[in-house]
């Protein structure tokens, strides 16, 4: 829907206040501009066309991205920002480290602990049991896509098979007749 507007503005000025009046000692009291009103009614009668709906999604839309925008900024500056460490009593200790050392050092930390396994009953480093049952799922997944195609393969042949079968069944009988 494209709209066009023709407006013959020479002699208007759009700081001029309309609905506003004087009080008793001569001051000008409430209104708005030309330009806020126009504004106003332009915003009110978008709220209420078609392309309302379309309006809000994209005036969202940039919403949504400069937040994204802002907080990966902030995500990044404390990422690389280097903090205090403190010792169990909250005071400084005097060493600073980023926060991305210290999230590896805390999955490092937690990979190499041992866990027991529930399967084998046995313990075993994080890091190992963690492996084991991706690859273990990545073999159960593939090997289920490979039955399936398999059986969908022997499936096929079968069926030809059979219809071959049944064909010359039917041909047979027939020339008996």
């Amino acid at each position: 829907m494209d709209i066009v507007l023709n407006i013959d503005a020479k002699d208007l000025d759009l700081a001029e206040k309309i609905g506003a009046y004087y009080d008793e000692d001569g001051d000008l009291i409430g209104g708005k501009s030309v330009a806020d009103a126009v504004v106003s009614k332009l915003v009110a009668q978008a709220a209420q066309g078609d392309y309302a709906k379309d309006l809000k999604r994209r005036v969202e839309e940039i919403r949504d991205e400069e937040i994204r925008r802002r907080i990966s900024a902030a995500v990044e500056s404390a990422l690389a920002e280097p903090i205090n460490l403190t010792n169990g009593y909250g005071q400084r200790t005097g060493q600073t480290v980023t926060l991305t050392e210290l999230i590896m050092q805390t999955a490092e930390k937690w990979l190499s602990e041992t866990e027991r396994d529930r399967r084998t009953d046995r313990s075993e480093r994080r890091i190992n049991l963690l492996v084991r049952t991706q690859v273990d799922e990545a073999l159960k997944t593939e090997i289920a896509d490979a039955v399936k195609a398999a059986k969908e393969t022997v499936a096929q042949q079968l069926g030809k098979s059979v219809a071959d079968v049944v064909t010359d069944a039917v041909r047979a009988g027939l020339t008996a007749r």
